[in-house]
């Protein structure tokens, strides 16, 4: 039976190898006079810290180790409550070696404060089957699990596991109730179908009002198990177990990210200029009998104003006269319309002429829409919500954008364009549309709070 009983232990705290206690109230030697019950104290003390860390810090994480270091003193307390008043040198092994492990737990779990923080529900170790033939005697939870929900979008269900629970049979019989800030909650659906385990749905309206609109919410409850056996005399007197837990609610809203977005710098820049020349007859001495030599000119380029690459604008345009025959000669030219398109993409003199002969010059000056060599940066902010896309636009000719941030519990957000997620925050890899020909779209969605 000892021997038995010390594997059951290894196994049930060693599944809380990764616990962190905040203040290191368990480390160090532990005195040959200290009692099973100071130790034990101790390690509640230290469980209720995690919990205060938590709702200090908003790390849901430490919240969730807290609930389980308060299980595995439960489990203690329940299977060894008759020894744990003698000093620890009188403890046998088992639970030297018990006690022993709990302050290396705790020595090693401080780092975990600054690990992932929205993990919420714990496998622990499931050893419910061989409670009854190990332990026939003790009534204890054995895992919680359902403690951190995210508003509107989750399933408010909590799960418990312990002796007893479940379908149950003719000689004992269980029940689980859960307390919020100290009232009983009347849950929507019970599950009693899978041995030794009891889910239940909370409803919404309890738990809703007690969400937070941009924080985490940690709540106190309490999971309450009562367990009776039937005896030769009827049901014998109810053992009551009751295990604080403390839920942690997430809001819809997650927090912000910025997003970098880098690309080539493209401008309108000058091009060579277009050119063109339109000589007029000589219409001196009333030669050309009142009827003026007339011309259009031209001039065109591809593309137009629209900000696309390779495409080509006027920018400005510009005429000059010179007198073939006499000074005055460019005095006879009338210029009728000149004028560029709204498209800039053509320039269109219209002259006459009624005089010695002249050249007219005419120039547009012509801007491409291209590569400035150089990169420029943009920057804008996305509020982000669990269970949502999450979508930005950017140029098609952008390379790279990079998106960096913290949910409001502090876990790191950051990936960038075509490189693995290394933080871990994406449901799955950011899926991009083209939505127009200068205009690409970036979808993403966060990882819910789970396991």
């Amino acid at each position: 039976m000892k021997a038995l009983r010390a594997a059951f232990l290894s196994i049930f705290l060693g599944a809380f190898s990764l616990c962190a206690f905040s203040q290191g109230i368990l480390v160090g030697a532990i005195a040959a006079n200290e009692t099973g019950k100071s130790l034990i104290g101790k390690a509640k003390a230290a469980a209720s810290d995690l919990i205060v860390q938590a709702e200090q810090t908003g790390n849901a994480l430490v919240g969730r180790f807290g609930n389980e270091l308060n299980l595995a003193v439960s489990a203690l307390e329940a299977t060894s409550n008759r020894t744990l008043s003698r000093a620890f040198t009188e403890l046998d092994g088992d639970l030297r070696s018990t006690f022993e492990q709990l302050g290396r737990i705790e020595q090693s779990g401080l780092s975990a404060i600054n690990r992932a923080y929205e993990e919420k529900d714990a496998a622990v170790v499931d050893v419910a089957n061989i409670f009854s033939r190990i332990l026939p005697n003790a009534v204890f939870i054995q895992q919680i699990r359902g403690t951190a929900f995210v508003e509107g979008i989750s399933i408010y269900e909590m799960s418990v596991a312990g002796v007893g629970l479940g379908p149950g049979d003719s000689k004992t019989r269980a029940t689980v109730e859960l307390y919020i800030n100290g009232a009983r909650v009347n849950p929507e659906r019970v599950d009693n179908t899978k041995s030794n385990r009891t889910s239940f749905l909370i409803p919404s309206n309890v738990l809703e009002p007690l969400f937070k609109s941009n924080a985490v919410s940690f709540v106190k409850a309490t999971v309450r198990l009562s367990h009776s056996r039937k005896g030769l005399f009827g049901w014998g007197k109810s053992q009551i177990v009751e295990t604080p837990v403390t839920l942690a609610l997430f809001p819809r809203f997650i927090g912000e990210v910025e997003v970098h977005i880098e690309e080539p710098e493209f401008l309108w820049l000058p091009a060579p200029s277009m050119t063109d020349t339109w000589e007029s007859k000589d219409c001196g001495e009333n030669r050309c009998k009142r009827n003026p030599d007339r011309k259009t000119v031209v001039i065109k380029v591809d593309g137009g104003n629209s900000p696309l690459v390779g495409n080509k604008r006027i920018a400005s345009i510009h005429k000059r006269c010179t007198p073939l025959w006499g000074p005055e000669a460019c005095a006879w030219t009338r210029v009728e319309t000149e004028l560029v398109n709204a498209p800039k993409t053509q320039a269109q003199w219209t002259l006459s002429h009624d005089g010695e002969r002249v050249r007219w010059d005419f120039e547009a000056k012509v801007e491409e829409f291209k590569s400035s060599g150089r990169t420029i940066t943009s920057k804008k902010s996305l509020r982000l919500q669990y269970g949502a896309n999450i979508e930005f636009d950017f140029p098609t000719s952008a390379a790279y954008y990079r998106v960096t941030g913290r949910t409001l519990t502090g876990r790191p957000i950051h990936f960038v364009r075509g490189q693995a997620d290394e933080t871990g925050t994406l449901q799955e890899a950011v899926k991009e549309f083209q939505i127009t020909p200068e205009v690409r779209r970036a979808v993403f969605r966060l990882k819910q709070p789970t396991s």
